[in-house]
């Protein structure tokens, strides 16, 4: 199980606060029984980061969500996040590791932004939600 994500920042000022929450969510990630891999990159011209991960199982991946760093990050960042924002998770074999950039670039273009997705009062998506690409 691969999940890819592209954050982009709303605005300049909320980049120390993101940078904070990333780290709580990675270190939930190198905590998590079943962690394949985890990276993260950053492109500060656009206020863009993209990160990878690859679980074992689904399991696994669902414990790296209900984490409490996980949920911090998440909660904390995503009201920070701007259009062309990102998630996609599927399902792979571990051959297929690592992937490809453009693979990955390629799948989360094909999905709908995250604030495509808001409701019309502009709630947040909840997690797991029609948002993810099998």
């Amino acid at each position: 199980m691969r999940f890819a994500g592209t954050f982009v920042l709303d605005r300049w000022r909320t980049l120390p606060k993101f940078m904070a929450l990333s780290i709580k969510g990675r270190r939930a990630a190198r905590r998590t029984p079943g962690l394949v891999g985890f990276a993260m990159t950053a492109w500060f011209p656009k206020r863009s980061f993209t990160a990878i991960g690859a679980f074992a199982d689904e399991e696994a991946m669902r414990r790296f969500v209900a984490s409490p760093g996980h949920a911090a990050a998440m909660s904390g960042s995503r009201a920070h996040l701007g259009p062309g924002s990102r998630f996609v998770r599927w399902e792979c074999y571990g051959s297929e590791l690592p992937p490809r950039a453009i693979d990955v670039a390629r799948r989360l273009e094909a999905v709908p932004g995250l604030g495509e997705l808001d409701g019309p009062e502009g709630e947040p998506v909840a997690g797991g939600g029609s948002h993810h690409a099998a």
